[in-house]
């Protein structure tokens, strides 16, 4: 990309993406090992012999645009908002970046058969979550699939970035929250 717009990947994140959502405290550090700007969470990481590290400071160019972003929840959950009423991508795309979320269009009279624990509150608004994060945070928003209704949290505390103990928690948060009669 930046071979044919002239610009940093950086750049391009802020102007197509960030300002166009007003995401004003996300950004895709450049220069490493520059840190989180402002007041933040600290995530924290076991280190080989199982004492908590913060790891505030670590370098995550390595992921660059794959994973590198910065960003906080508010403007996590714009992204996703605009994902999903289809302000980023034609609707054929958004359905399949997100198809095993979010419902398949179907005739009025056929349930949709979501994949297995990748939605809660199914028939009381049928939220969704998307998970993001690195070492020593992990963050979910979940949406229903108009994005008029999300709700989004974060653990600051992982053993792991795809730590399989934390979903089960912070999906059982959300449906505390959702869709309490559950």
């Amino acid at each position: 990309m930046e071979r044919y717009t002239k610009h940093t990947v950086a750049a391009e994140f802020e102007r197509r993406l960030f300002d166009e959502l007003d995401m004003d405290k996300t950004y895709l550090p450049v220069k490493p090992p520059g840190g989180i700007k402002g007041p933040h969470g600290h995530g924290y990481y076991p280190d080989k012999d199982g004492k908590l590290r913060d790891v505030d400071r670590q370098n995550m160019s390595h992921g660059y645009a794959a994973a590198g972003v910065i960003s906080t929840s508010d403007d996590v959950s714009a992204f996703h908002r605009a994902l999903v009423k289809n302000q980023l991508l034609p609707k054929e795309l958004t359905q399949v970046l997100l198809g095993r979320l979010l419902p398949k269009e179907q005739p009025a009279k056929t349930a949709s058969k979501p994949a297995a624990n990748s939605r809660i509150c199914d028939g009381k608004g049928g939220y969704f979550g998307v998970t993001g994060g690195g070492p020593g945070n992990k963050s979910t928003t979940y949406n229903t699939p108009d994005g008029r209704v999300q709700f989004a949290l974060s653990a600051t505390l992982a053993a792991s970035n795809l730590d399989p103990e934390l979903d089960p928690l912070m999906e059982k948060a959300a449906e505390a929250i959702l869709c309490p009669s559950n």
